[in-house]
């Protein structure tokens, strides 16, 4: 790991993914990793999005406690809040990098923490954003 780092959805949902093992290992390590370092940082579109998927597309669905237990496990300096700054960035990044709008929110917010690492499996992996925040996929 390199500096301050984002996490993506795709990241975390996969850490609870009991179908995809490999994935599932990757992921587990990453977050421990990651927690132990406390250089992260997620969005609340991050957090709405796990939740999101824990309950409609995990196979089995995660229970709500579980859910609830895990999202507080982050303490609040590492949430950030999406503004109407971020959205215009996002906007900008779509312009210029031609990724979807929500992905673009995910960078724009990775921006705002000051991250220069962005770890998803969404995204071109290696791509460097405006000269300052890299996409890693810790899955290749």
């Amino acid at each position: 790991m390199i500096g301050k780092c984002f996490i993506d959805t795709n990241v975390i949902v996969y850490g609870f993914d009991k179908e995809n093992e490999s994935k599932r290992m990757i992921s587990q390590d990453l977050i421990s990793k990651i927690f132990i370092s406390d250089i992260y940082f997620i969005s609340t579109q991050v957090l709405g999005e796990f939740c999101n998927i824990a309950e409609k597309k995990i196979v089995p669905g995660i229970p709500l406690e579980k859910i609830e237990r895990f999202i507080n496990t982050f303490p609040e300096n590492a949430i950030i809040r999406i503004d109407t700054t971020d959205i215009i960035r996002a906007l900008r990044i779509k312009e210029r990098y031609k990724y979807g709008f929500w992905d673009c929110l995910i960078i724009a917010t990775a921006f705002n923490a000051g991250c220069n690492v962005l770890y998803s499996e969404d995204l071109q992996p290696g791509q460097v954003i405006d000269d300052a925040l890299t996409i890693i996929n810790p899955y290749i």
